[in-house]
């Protein structure tokens, strides 16, 4: 049975909304021309991608297990309080099942198979691509050239549980079309256990260089360095547990044209990690990953298509101490790509094979093609099989109270998801996504920590999504109904509405917005983190039926953004980790400043 009967009041609730709001939105809808495709129209992280001028955006999210907390198909899997090391789970599938690009680079982990959520840019992240499964796309969109030189500051301090958040990011022109970009971020907590066991610190420092070559060449130079270091309660005894992690990456995004309907693109890159792991004095983990990757990517021009090719290298290592052995490994992919952005119809193919040095050949497979119609709807479908090493760290250990994993197969991450999305203005907007996603061949361990085991996670469900303003409100509501509650990695009724309204004061020169999130986690399985594999399961302690409430008031006075954040209204402590309490509450403060120098 899809959803146990002590839901079906809720559901029957929700769903009266949604076709309450789906038929005021139909009883609106004019006929318009198709218009052509915009691929570089910016869209929001949340609900759908409105048109930015009429939407009400969160400001001063503090990483992206909050911002992705107000989506109902993914669920943050973290330790406590934000700041911990969080690995997110979409609909249903372990952590790990989404990966992430940012400028053009795949930004992976294969030792510990998931990628630090806390390092991710998020404010510089101004288009999420939801068609792009099992990877979403997060790139930077293009901004016009302005002569004075930007700035932006966030900052932001809790009085509850100690948060404290500031981002800057700087961007300056060296020419009209080239520019430098830095930017930083410092976030602390001092947790809400006692003494020192769950404080963190997160630190990020960004540099990019842009630089153009004629009419039909650029560049995009990146270096980041990343630092995390947090504290956790211990497992047994006294002794508190403390993690920390290093990255420095950089990359290179040349792309252009060599000819008049033929461009390519080619992104070389580096990774180097390095990760510790200390039980009390006793360090249980030392180790050093380093990964150098490269990708070419071809595409000709006939007509309105795009036919062409990608080819994917890896050259990695993982250096440890004490209960890992040094490995050296290698990633090959390569892809016939096939697109089609333009008119009714929109294509975005590809296929190809995915070759690891410890594994057979797999093929991979995605394909998003649909229909637009009207103004700005479209009908679509959209199929993927993406296969994925399992991580290093559970692959190569040599002395520990658990055995390796003794095999070296790919994880195959697949899917199929219909959607029907209908756009009758910014703010009156409907969509329907049914889906089916699994991960197969996934390692378990064995609850006497004495083996291992497969395992097969599926699920289907219903994903219901709309947008609606009346009046001087805006009303949204995002339900993902899940077939396989209890099985999976999130509630089998995930549901987030908000209510959001916004008012001009003196002459417009003042602008109040104010925001009201409820969150509603049906009955799911808390999950269980094996801290020295970074491992996450699944265990058998049934939780949910929990109701959230998070509030928000901001004031826009010309370029500044003034907030006030209260998460967890009703103070409910709920817990996703097994043995961790999540969210007490949060009263937070912060401003959000954007001017030129």
């Amino acid at each position: 049975m899809l959803i146990r009967r002590n839901a079906l009041p809720v559901i029957r609730l929700l769903f009266l909304i949604t076709l309450t709001a789906v038929a005021t939105l139909a009883a609106q809808q004019r006929p318009s021309p198709v218009k052509k495709a915009d691929s570089s129209r910016s869209a929001s992280p949340a609900l759908l991608p409105p048109r930015l001028n009429d939407s009400i955006s969160v400001v001063g999210d503090l990483n992206q297990e909050e911002r992705s907390f107000r989506l109902a198909d993914r669920l943050p899997i973290s330790y406590l309080q934000r700041g911990r090391f969080a690995s997110l789970s979409i609909l249903g599938m372990p952590p790990g099942f989404l990966e992430y690009r940012y400028g053009n680079n795949r930004l992976q982990n294969h030792a510990t198979g998931v990628w630090n959520e806390q390092w991710l840019p998020i404010y510089q992240i101004t288009r999420w691509d939801p068609r792009d499964y099992p990877y979403q796309l997060a790139t930077d969109a293009p901004r016009p050239v302005k002569k004075k030189p930007e700035s932006r500051i966030i900052y932001s301090q809790d009085y509850v549980i100690g948060l404290n958040y500031l981002d800057l990011n700087f961007r300056r022109n060296t020419s009209p079309t080239n520019f430098i970009q830095l930017s930083g971020s410092n976030f602390l907590g001092r947790g809400s256990e006692e003494q020192d066991y769950s404080n963190f610190q997160v630190n990020t420092y960004r540099a990019q260089y842009h630089r153009q070559f004629g009419k039909s060449w650029q560049s995009d130079w990146y270096y980041w360095q990343m630092r995390h270091t947090f504290k956790l309660a211990p497992v047994l005894g006294t002794r508190r547990d403390k993690q920390k992690q290093i990255g420095h990456i950089a990359w290179v995004h040349l792309r252009g044209r060599v000819g008049e309907n033929d461009s390519l693109s080619f992104t070389p890159g580096v990774d180097l990690i390095r990760d510790r792991y200390f039980r009390g004095i006793d360090r249980l983990r030392k180790s050093r990953y380093l990964d150098y990757h490269a990708e070419l990517t071809y595409l000709h021009n006939i007509k309105a298509w795009k036919i062409g090719g990608r080819a994917y290298g890896s050259l990695f290592e993982h250096r440890a101490e004490a209960l890992w052995v040094e490995r050296k490994e290698s990633e090959l992919r390569g892809d016939v790509l096939l697109q089609k952005d333009s008119g009714r119809v929109f294509v975005d193919g590809e296929i190809g094979v995915r070759y690891h040095s410890e594994s057979d050949r797999e093929a991979a497979l995605k394909l998003d093609a649909g229909i637009r119609f009207g103004r700005d709807h479209r009908v679509s479908v959209r199929v993927f099989r993406q296969p994925k090493i399992i991580p290093m760290l559970w692959r190569t250990l040599i002395n520990a109270p658990f055995p390796a994993y003794p095999e070296s197969h790919f994880i195959l991450r697949r899917g199929a998801m219909g959607e029907i999305r209908l756009n009758f203005s910014g703010n009156d907007q409907f969509r329907l996504q049914p889906f089916w996603v699994s991960a197969e061949n996934v390692p378990r361990l064995r609850a006497d920590s004495l083996g291992w085991e497969q395992a097969d996670v599926e699920n289907y469900g219903l994903r219901v999504q709309f947008r609606k303003k009346i009046w001087q409100f805006i009303i949204e509501n995002d339900l993902t109904l899940s077939g396989k509650g209890g099985e999976i990695f999130v509630p089998e009724i995930n549901n987030v509405a908000s209510l959001r309204t916004g008012q001009f004061f003196f002459k417009r020169a003042l602008k109040v917005e104010g925001i009201l999130n409820w969150r509603y986690l049906g009955d799911y399985r808390t999950v269980s983190l094996e801290r020295l594999l970074y491992l996450y399961q699944l265990t058998n302690q049934p939780n949910g039926n929990y109701h959230l409430i998070d509030a928000r008031v901001q004031a826009h006075v010309h370029n500044a953004v003034l907030f006030f954040s209260w998460d967890n209204l009703l103070s409910k402590d709920y817990s996703i980790i097994d043995n961790t309490i999540e969210n007490y509450i949060v009263f937070r403060l912060g401003i959000d400043w954007f001017f030129y120098d």
